[in-house]
């Protein structure tokens, strides 16, 4: 007969109720929960390090540590394990991982921890940390200002234990000093004390009430300056209808745009006239009104910011003048505004066909030019209009400089003998020729004594020998004649007479 044990009736539901509260008391002893006292980047590994504490370690089996990860293959952006601590008494953590490595110079990294005790096969964990962050500074550099902008995230963890910014800096070969301090969200500052050329290092320090740091990453900038022309030449200037101006620039200068100045006088106040943009040519034309007057120039090259970075040497035009010494001297005076000191070919160009010659070479800046040669020419039938043209060109440093052309116009000369012995024992008596100087379209016309043409001929050479169209000799008589032409101011003159053949 079985006996009935209460006991035995209840052991299996006190063994389940002991089960649960053991196990509800082995859970309730959740490891304490790390607090993390801040977060730094080392400067010289560039890794961020993590600090934490807790309040009784030997509680504890080790921590785990997590990093926000942003971008990673096979990870979405969320909290992520890292690495795992197994020592309770290491409160210090540099993230030196290679998967989904930490980028300190690139973002701020955020970091949480979370203890945890072994119990057997068991593993409890804390809850997660509050979270810190590094600070993530970048620094760029305002050419146009020659400043550096540095900008900044705010610290977070410390709460009103924040107690300010300090930035650091350093030039290439220097050493780190501080250069300022700011206030919480206040995250920003301009470096004006800047150098072309130079690089800059900078970091943020941000100080806790307690004396507590944390670094920033380090960032690192040039202050790369564009590259400055090396040189801009004047290559002409030519006087024509208008002034015309050709420079030889530095096609491999970063320059923005290209300005031409003027000027009338050399010292004088200098205003922008004309300018060009950037060109990959070596070769920039310009041309400016010509207003008879000894102008200045110069050529600016500006960077993206409009500020002059270099600029051509002054270069001004030739201006020149010209009139007759008198009006029985057959001279010209010619006087030009230019530079002392250089030398100065003289030309001279007939009209209308502007074939120049040069005439001499002088340092001076006034010449006299003697035409008595090219009105005795004249005399000797060499038709011309006696009109003549000047330029004054000056070649010095490879640099061409043309004077304006100056036009200056002679009277005609017409001497008409009033008799001529074609037998003559002077052979200048012999032909009835005018000498004529400065005149065009010659033409001379000898009449019969029944108005009929006896000779006619537009060569200013060739004269009346006295024979009639049959070849022989006219009868001594006194003839009409016409003589036409155009003088240097353009005008048809006519001039008739008689001439006497004698023998």
């Amino acid at each position: 007969m079985k006996i009935h044990n209460p006991f035995y009736q209840y052991k299996n539901i006190i063994l389940l109720i002991f089960f649960i509260f053991n196990s509800l008391f082995l859970y309730s002893q959740t490891p304490e929960t790390p607090s993390v006292d801040y977060v730094t980047v080392d400067a010289i590994t560039e890794n961020p390090i993590v600090v934490w504490a807790v309040n009784d370690p030997s509680l504890i089996n080790g921590y785990i540590i997590k990093r926000y990860i942003y971008s990673c293959v096979g990870y979405n952006p969320n909290w992520h394990s890292i690495a795992t601590v197994h020592s309770s008494n290491q409160f210090i953590f540099e993230d030196n991982t290679s998967e989904c490595e930490a980028k300190p110079n690139e973002r701020s990294e955020k970091y949480m921890i979370r203890s945890f005790k072994i119990n057997g096969n068991d593993t409890i964990y804390s809850s997660l940390s509050n979270y810190q962050q590094t600070i993530f500074l970048d620094v760029n550099y305002n050419y146009c200002e020659k400043a550096n902008y540095l900008k900044w995230n705010n610290y977070v963890g410390w709460g009103s234990h924040f107690l300010r910014y300090d930035i650091y800096s350093k030039s290439t070969n220097g050493n780190y000093i501080k250069i300022s301090s700011t206030n919480y969200n206040d995250t920003s500052f301009t470096d004006i004390n800047v150098e072309n050329n130079t690089n800059y290092s900078y970091y943020i320090k941000a100080v806790r009430n307690d004396a507590i740091e944390s670094n920033s990453n380090i960032a690192v900038i040039f202050t790369k300056t564009i590259k400055f022309p090396q040189f801009l030449k004047p290559d002409s200037l030519i006087v024509d209808d208008k002034i015309n101006l050709s420079f030889t620039i530095d096609a491999d200068a970063e320059v923005e745009r290209y300005v031409l100045y003027k000027s009338s006088s050399l010292n004088g106040m200098y205003d922008s006239i004309n300018f060009q943009n950037m060109t990959y040519s070596n070769k920039l034309n310009f041309d400016d009104n010509y207003n008879q007057k000894r102008n200045y120039y110069f050529l600016s090259a500006q960077d993206y910011c409009y500020d002059e970075v270099f600029k051509s040497r002054i270069i001004s035009n030739i201006q020149l003048s010209s009139r007759k010494k008198n009006e029985i001297e057959k001279k010209v005076i010619l006087e030009w505004d230019s530079e002392n000191g250089k030398e100065y070919e003289i030309f001279r160009c007939d009209k209308p066909s502007n074939n120049y010659s040069e005439l001499n070479a002088t340092f001076n800046l006034s010449f006299l030019d003697d035409i008595q040669d090219v009105f005795n020419n004249e005399f000797n039938n060499n038709e011309r209009n006696g009109e003549f043209c000047y330029r004054i060109i000056s070649n010095e440093d490879d640099f061409v400089n043309k004077s304006n052309i100056e036009y200056l116009k002679f009277e005609e000369t017409v001497f008409i003998a009033n008799a001529f012995n074609p037998k003559s024992n002077i052979e200048e008596n012999r032909i009835f020729k005018p000498k004529l100087a400065f005149v065009k379209d010659y033409q001379l016309t000898v009449y019969g004594s029944f108005g009929n043409i006896i000779f006619e001929t537009t060569n200013p050479n060739i004269g009346w020998d006295g024979k009639l169209l049959n070849g022989k000799f006219a009868q001594r008589a006194t003839y009409l004649y016409y003589i036409s032409y155009i003088n240097s101011l353009g005008k048809k003159n006519i001039k008739k007479g008689f001439v006497s053949l004698v023998y």
